[in-house]
């Protein structure tokens, strides 16, 4: 995670990179299957306001926002954003073509 590194005679804490964006889709989609199970539309806040979700990967609201935008681009969800509650509707469940564009999108370093 590069999370520490060794400068000289101490350690500094470093910004963690973001993950890659379908990498945290697949774990989107199956955190809403585990943890809303039967439930098409979930509350976008409880998604970005602190969630664990976000902790998770050390992400804040806007790398979910990207993410969630980037679902609906691939139809994978729908967002509902225009008037309040906001929610998330998940149209697709299969995330074999979100670890396909997820490793088709890896380097070889």
């Amino acid at each position: 995670l590069r999370l520490i590194s060794e400068q000289d005679e101490y350690y500094e804490v470093n910004y963690p990179e973001p993950p890659p964006t379908w990498a945290m889709a697949v774990a989107f989609i199956d955190l809403c299957q585990a943890q809303y199970p039967g439930i098409k539309v979930i509350n976008l806040d409880s998604i970005l306001d602190e969630s664990d979700f976000g902790k998770v990967f050390m992400v804040g609201a806007r790398r979910i926002n990207r993410m969630l935008s980037e679902l609906q681009e691939a139809g994978y969800v729908e967002i509902f954003d225009s008037v309040p509650p906001y929610g998330v509707a998940i149209l697709r469940t299969d995330t074999t073509p979100l670890l396909e564009r997820m490793y088709a999108n890896e380097s070889l370093d």
